[in-house]
Formats: C-alpha cells, sequence, structure tokens
C-alpha cells in the first residue's frame, strides 16, 4: 500500500493478492501471474475521498452472464445502503470475474433480488428466481471446497449470508455470521484486503442476530473490534466504524439486561452495570471526537452518511441508558433527542430507494423512534419516514412488517385508528405520553408471510403474528397476540 499525499493508493494486481505472492506490478499485467500461466485480472483502483463505480473487464462473460448484468446494473449500487459501495460496486464483481464459487454466489443473489424486484408485479417467471438461485448457489459451495481457500471463503460467506437475508431466512443467516466472525479471526491477521473491506462489514453485520437470533446462543463476537475511540477520527469511514462499535455494544448490553429489564430475573448482574459506564464513556468520547469533525458540509444539509451515523450514536446512547430500567417511561427523557433525530431525517431529500439494502440503513433506526418515543406527533412523523426513507428490505428487516408493527403500536398506546397512509382517523383517547401499562415493551414477529381470511370482510389477506410484551396494573409482564396485515 504506497500513499501519495493524504491518499491511499493500491498497489499489486489482485491476483497476487489473493494467493499471498509478491507482485511484481508490470502493467498493464503481471509477469508474475503470465509466467505461472494464471490470467492476471488487473489491478484495484486507487482508493479516491469520491470513489468512482467502474465495471470490470470479464465478469459477463460466462455462467449467469444476464443474472451479473442485472447485478451490476440494477442491484450492487443500492445494495451498501448509506455505507460505503466499494465492496459491492468493485470488489465482489471482480472477484467474480476469475473466482467461480463468487460468480455463481452472485448470479443467486441476482436472482433473489430480482425475484424481490418483481414481487407482486403481473410477470410471466418460470420459476420465480428460486431454483435458479439454489441451483447456483449449491454450485458456489461445491466451487468454494475445491478452491480451499479461507480468504475466498469468507469473502463467499458475505454472499451467502446476503442470499439468506433475500430468502428471508433468519437462523441460516446467523449461522452463516457466525461461521464468518470465526473464520474472519484465523484470516484477518495474515490478508490485508480482508482487514480492510471485510472486518468493518463484519463488525456491522453481527448487529442483526441480536434482534433476529434465538437466544444468547445466537450472539456473536468479533474478536479484535477496537473500543477505544480516538481523539479526532481521521475520517467519516473512521466515525462510522466507531458508530458502529457503539451500536454493537449497546445493543449486546440490551440483550444481555432482557431478563431483568422484562422481570424474569430479580438481580441485576454487577457486571452489566460496569458494561453500561464503559459505554458511557466511549459515547463521550465519540461526541468529543465528532464535535472537532468537520463533517463536510453544513447540519441544514446533511447527506445520507452523515444523518445515519448521528441516528446509530443517538441510539446506542438511548439503549444503554435504557438497558438496566424497568419501567418504559426512561425513554420519555429522550424526547428532544428523538425529535431533533427524525427532524434530521426528515430533511434528507426524497430519493427512489432500492427495494433491499445488505447494510442496515434507517429502517432499523426509525423503527426504533417509532415504538420507544410517545410523542404523538414525533412518532407519526418517524412512521411516515420509515415509508420514505426505508428499502423495501433491509438485512431481515421487512419494510410492510415494520411499518405495519409501528402503525399498530402507536393505536393500541393512544387509544385511535390510522389509515394506510398512517394518518389519524379517529380521536386519539390518549393524545398525551401513555401510561406505562399502555406501553409495549418488546415485540417477537412471525418469521413466516401467513395468508387469512379477514373475519370482518371475508377478503384474503397477508401478514404476520406478532406478539406484544406488556405490563399489567400490577406489574406482570404477559404476552399480547395480534395479527398484523401488511399492504406495501
Amino acid at each position: 500500500m504506497a500513499r501519495k499525499g493524504n491518499r491511499k493508493v493500491r498497489t499489486g494486481c489482485l491476483t497476487c493478492k489473493i494467493r499471498k505472492v509478491k507482485c511484481d506490478e508490470g502493467k498493464p499485467a503481471c509477469h508474475r501471474c503470465v509466467s505461472t500461466g494464471r490470467k492476471c485480472d488487473g489491478y484495484a483502483a486507487a482508493a479516491t475521498p469520491a470513489l468512482r463505480w467502474h465495471r470490470p473487464r470479464s465478469h459477463l462473460a460466462g455462467v449467469g452472464a444476464r443474472s451479473l448484468q442485472f447485478f451490476w446494473e440494477v442491484a450492487a449500487p443500492g445494495m451498501s445502503g448509506p455505507t460505503d459501495p466499494y465492496f459491492w460496486t468493485r470488489l465482489v464483481l471482480q472477484f467474480g470475474s476469475f473466482e467461480p464459487a463468487v460468480r455463481h454466489a452472485l448470479v443467486a443473489v441476482s436472482a433473489l433480488y430480482e425475484r424481490l424486484l418483481l414481487r407482486g408485479v403481473a410477470v410471466e417467471e418460470k420459476d420465480g428466481g428460486g431454483s435458479v438461485a439454489l441451483g447456483h448457489y449449491n454450485a458456489a459451495i461445491r466451487e468454494l471446497r475445491k478452491a480451499d481457500s479461507a480468504p475466498l471463503a469468507l469473502l463467499v460467506c458475505v454472499l451467502f449470508i446476503c442470499v439468506e437475508f433475500l430468502r428471508g431466512d433468519r437462523e441460516r443467516a446467523v449461522q452463516h455470521c457466525h461461521h464468518g466472525v470465526r473464520l474472519l479471526e484465523s484470516v484477518a491477521p495474515a490478508y490485508a484486503w480482508t482487514r480492510e473491506f471485510l472486518a468493518p462489514l463484519f463488525r456491522r453485520l453481527t448487529l442483526f442476530p441480536f434482534f433476529f437470533g434465538r437466544g444468547r446462543s445466537s450472539f456473536p463476537a468479533l474478536a479484535g473490534a477496537a473500543d477505544a475511540v480516538p481523539p479526532a477520527f481521521a475520517g467519516v469511514a473512521d466515525a462510522q466504524s466507531h458508530a458502529d462499535n457503539l451500536l454493537r455494544r449497546a445493543v449486546r448490553l440490551l440483550r444481555r439486561a432482557d431478563p431483568y429489564r422484562l422481570g424474569g430475573q430479580d438481580a441485576l448482574d454487577t457486571l452489566l452495570l460496569r458494561e453500561r459506564d464503559e459505554i458511557r464513556a466511549m459515547l463521550h468520547a465519540w461526541e468529543q471526537a465528532a464535535a472537532a469533525f468537520q463533517w463536510g458540509q453544513p447540519e441544514s444539509a446533511r447527506d445520507e452518511t452523515v444523518c445515519n451515523i448521528l441516528m446509530r450514536v443517538e441510539i446506542a446512547r438511548v439503549w444503554t441508558e435504557a438497558a438496566l430500567e424497568r419501567s418504559e417511561m426512561v425513554y420519555d427523557r429522550y424526547i428532544e433527542r428523538f425529535r431533533w433525530l427524525v427532524d434530521e431525517a426528515a430533511k434528507l431529500a426524497p430519493r427512489h430507494s432500492p427495494v433491499f439494502t445488505f447494510e442496515m440503513a434507517f429502517v432499523p433506526s426509525l423503527f426504533f423512534i417509532v415504538i420507544k418515543c410517545r410523542d404523538l406527533d414525533t412518532r407519526l412523523l418517524a412512521l411516515s419516514l420509515v415509508k420514505k426513507l426505508g428499502a423495501r428490505k433491509e438485512t431481515l428487516w421487512e419494510l410492510p412488517t415494520v411499518y405495519a408493527t409501528g402503525k399498530l403500536i402507536i393505536e393500541l398506546e393512544h387509544g385511535l385508528l390510522l389509515d394506510g397512509a398512517g394518518r389519524m382517523c379517529t380521536v386519539a383517547s390518549c393524545p398525551g405520553l401513555p401510561a406505562d401499562e399502555m406501553r409495549v415493551r418488546e415485540t417477537t414477529t412471525d418469521p413466516e408471510l401467513r395468508k387469512r381470511t379477514n373475519p370482518t370482510t371475508g377478503a384474503e389477506e397477508f401478514g404476520r403474528t406478532l406478539g406484544l410484551f406488556m405490563k399489567t396494573a400490577d406489574g406482570d409482564i404477559y404476552l399480547r397476540s395480534e395479527f398484523i396485515v401488511e399492504t406495501l
């Protein structure tokens, strides 16, 4: 890695980097590759502050050419959400041009993405994308076994997680995440490109099992994640990396405290108190570093990346302070912070959202505000922004499920009815802050989409069973079951 001014310049061809061989850097083709009978697959483009997207030279040829073309033109540009798109728009396509396992995995992702894009549209499909994806998924596994390369397996693991996100298979997605984290610990020390491109990605991936896993055994650990926040950020990517780590630490604290917070455990573990204090100190350090950081534009014109970073840090702060509190009234302390976050998100320009993002973008953050901010005007605005800013699917979060769940919780807690656009169509019986026993503590959703006949109209509708953890006036926690209809 050479440095030119303040800009990092990657040297060496991709083939030599992958095989961990010293490259002679001869261009346009590395002589070492040619002399060993291998095809030189070129050099990675220099990273600049504004990454330029380019088309790799040979990735469209051969297996799955149409699907790869679709991935390149439609899926890849929006896959990263508000994070750096380099992995999806460059790296995987470069690998796909010479690694069969990557190419087959990309075809599987592309087929499932296209099926999601066409869902609800009257089109004729031979197999709906399912058998195509499964065939290439299995082919990727076979090619991966033949390659016997740990760093390649780590990269393909990301694509397998993406496949399971698109399929909606929570259990397999969590399994792949655990496998990838373990593999990263052994691969990253020896391969610089995995530390640069894959380690940050896996750090963010460790978030979703805390929401969709089954119990503590589903919660992954990520060894080597830097907890210390520097006095100054090296750039937006550095600020985001530490924000991601704060969110990861905060949600881990929240889940570890579930038994106490939900009344299943009487005594509070002192280790949780110590962990909360550590996260508080990290939050303070991040805030100081952020105050001195030049974000590159005025506050009145936040871009999506900066807005997403700020939302993650503030939500990490609320989770940290509320994790060890049994009363839902604790969230009322943060109404002004919730209102500020929603106002910041509302400043973002309207855009055409992708149908799927591999990264967690705005849906989970806005959903948290919808269900935990009990100021009616603020949460109604947040609910409208879920639809405005959210992709149809973000990791395993389904926009129709999130929207229907948030809508129902608002109706229950404030005693009102909302129409399909989220507008009040009845007067709220509780327009102010609802009492503690009216508030929803936690939610669970059935992963399976089900069809039922509406008991009132007789019409067929699709939705999921929703579980709502609530508290009686006597302080006992009970589970309320509802069926939410998904119409988006």
